[in-house]
């Protein structure tokens, strides 16, 4: 493009809100006007803490069998939660307070940190079951396939035997007539 290039854009009409980027290098300029000011957009207000709500995680299901799950509590770790919001650090009085107010978040957050080992170990007994359960049942549809397989090969050759045998039959069957004309001439 050449130097001082003047690149205009023009939305004739706008029924939506409009969100508009200007991506590249140089110095840019806008200007828009409107028929009407557009409303003066407002952000909500925040919640006052984080909601945290209890998670089910389905850890097996077998066969026939209803769905275990395991139910992880909500563990909300917010300022508001954890009674940190309203700590002051001066005076000295304050400041001690805090202090206390810390450590007792801190145990809490210790023991959202021990609840989530051990919901941890658990998935990975899990785990390790399901990769257990997984090798049994691949042994199993082997001796299946195997049985199977042993029950094809002695068909095909009760098959091939029948075959043989229907063979040598008609076999003797046309010699006899040809042995009756050799003797009655």
């Amino acid at each position: 493009m050449a130097e001082n290039t003047l690149e205009r854009v023009t939305f004739d009409k706008v029924t939506e809100n409009l969100l508009v980027f200007v991506v590249g290098e140089g110095a840019f300029n806008a200007r828009a006007t409107w028929d009407e000011m557009p409303i003066e957009y407002e952000d909500p207000e925040p919640p006052m803490s984080p909601v945290s709500t209890p998670s089910e995680i389905p850890v097996s299901a077998g066969f026939g069998q209803g769905v275990d799950t395991i139910t992880v509590g909500p563990t909300p770790a917010d300022s508001h939660s954890l009674g940190l919001e309203d700590v002051a650090l001066d005076p000295r009085e304050k400041a001690l307070e805090a202090m206390q107010k810390f450590q007792q978040a801190m145990g809490q957050v210790d023991g959202y940190r021990s609840q989530y080992g051990a919901l941890h170990n658990r998935f990975e007994s899990v785990i390790g079951t399901l990769e257990q359960e997984q090798v049994s049942l691949g042994a199993a549809r082997s001796r299946i396939v195997d049985v199977d397989f042993a029950k094809e090969v002695s068909d095909m050759i009760k098959a091939k035997i029948f075959q043989q045998a229907g063979s040598a039959v008609l076999a003797q069957a046309n010699q006899a007539p040809q042995e009756i004309m050799s003797l009655l001439a």
